[in-house]
């Protein structure tokens, strides 16, 4: 059956297997969608032959791909994509409020079987004749939905986005999602000076992390805002050490303590939510009357109020339809940017390596909620 499904698999990709260098090659596979991960899927291996890459074609070697929540949700479709943010006003006792649907942005992944991760880094080893703009040794990152939990790959190269290879791989594995979110937001909303003040929350997560260092880095003040779970004083000493002005958990924004930290500093510009729910409803309460909320994707799927009397704006943004959009040009300009971070070590993220043949363990690691480091497949 595991070789079925991976003939089956190998078929769907039109990985070509009649001539050429016989190469050795694993893939995790998922062989159903919308059910529990580890029931889905399997780990094949089996040699055949690539042809050389033809026209349009790259041939990649995998180096490092992430395995992450985003990963399993999107297997098990727990947050279908969401059209844009939905909001309406309700009435709640003797006050209004404005109601908030949950906004998500998970990728749609092909349909089973097929490979599995979304987000990973190769190498070129051949290109096709028509392939401007790439050649062998140079480092990808392949687009969501290519599938990244395999050693070999044919693809197609307007789905490869460059990225230098004078960083870490595993660094190299997530800088296409969660840190180029983290960019885009700073960049396309709530233009900020030196000094200013910003809201996050959801701060632990990759997108948290980068939202923070990319903010220093230009001179802005996070406020973070966590969640009392998991090890919260590691967090909250890490999130500091990395530039977070302020560190809170979200239950507390509405203590006087709180309330007396941020009535001494400049009201916040802007804020930035990947959480939804409670934590979002918090964060209203740090923005000033008529600020912006930038939802870039909820953890739940529950409506949430703010009070109808502050006025807050509530917008969406979707990276991957920015991805899908975007110029291969400013992809790699983005990815440049990110890896010089990387380099001079203004961007430090909690991550973890593993062997690609413990990719049952690093799944069952990336459910725990709230886990500190994401986890990276290393290849063989």
């Amino acid at each position: 059956m595991l070789r079925s499904s991976f003939g089956a698999v190998r078929r769907a990709l039109a990985v070509p297997a009649a001539r050429g260098m016989a190469v050795s090659s694993q893939s995790v596979l998922y062989t159903a969608k919308g059910v529990q991960a580890d029931q889905s899927l399997s780990m094949a291996e089996e040699t055949f032959q690539l042809d050389a890459p033809g026209g349009s074609q790259v041939l990649v070697k995998f180096l490092a791909s992430a395995c992450s929540p985003h990963d399993i949700a999107s297997i098990m479709e727990l947050h279908p994509p969401s059209t844009g943010i939905s909001s309406s006003t309700v009435r709640r006792r003797y006050a209004s409020a404005q109601a908030v649907e949950p906004f998500s942005t998970e990728h749609s992944l092909p349909s089973a079987p097929a490979i599995g991760g979304l987000e990973g880094v190769a190498v070129v080893e051949a290109v096709g004749s028509s392939v401007k703009g790439l050649s062998p040794g140079d480092w990808v990152l392949p687009a969501p939905g290519v599938g990244t939990w395999r050693t070999h790959a044919v693809v197609d190269a307007a789905a490869l986005t460059p990225v230098p290879s004078d960083i870490p791989a595993e660094y190299a594995a997530v800088l296409g999602q969660a840190p180029a979110t983290a960019l885009r937001l700073l960049d396309d909303f709530g233009k900020m000076s030196d000094g200013d003040y910003f809201v996050l929350n959801g701060a632990e997560s990759l997108v948290g992390q980068a939202l923070i260092q990319i903010g220093v880095a230009r001179g802005l003040k996070p406020i973070a805002l966590i969640a009392m779970e998991g090890e919260i004083c590691w967090m909250s000493a890490h999130l500091k050490a990395i530039g977070a002005a302020v560190v809170i958990p979200y239950e507390h924004v509405s203590t006087y303590q709180f309330q007396e930290i941020v009535a001494e500093l400049p009201a916040a510009k802007i804020g930035f939510d990947g959480v939804g729910g409670k934590s979002a409803a918090a964060m209203a309460k740090v923005l000033p009357k008529g600020g912006t909320i930038v939802s870039y994707g909820a953890e739940t799927s529950e409506v949430y109020l703010i009070a109808a009397g502050r006025e807050t704006k509530v917008v969406g943004f979707s990276y991957p339809e920015w991805s899908a959009k975007a110029s291969q040009a400013d992809k790699a300009t983005m990815m440049v940017t990110l890896a010089g971070m990387v380099k001079d070590g203004t961007m430090k993220l909690l991550l973890e390596t593993m062997a690609f043949r413990d990719y049952q363990l690093a799944l069952r690691l990336a459910r725990e909620w709230r886990r500190e480091r994401r986890i990276v497949l290393t290849m063989p």
